[in-house]
């Protein structure tokens, strides 16, 4: 798995790397931003329980 996603970058070169870069933190927020909501509606339906 990893050697593939090197090779990809190897072969694609910097701007495959760049736009990953890019990517991953809007990523990372939206993966924080669903938990978020998840432990909302925990705690909105813990309340109403």
């Amino acid at each position: 798995m990893f050697l593939s996603i090197l090779f990809v970058g190897i072969a694609f070169g910097p701007l495959f790397s760049l736009t990953i870069l890019y990517s991953y933190p809007f990523l990372f927020l939206f993966i924080i931003a669903k938990n978020i909501n998840l432990y909302l509606i925990d705690a909105i339906s813990f309340v109403f329980l």
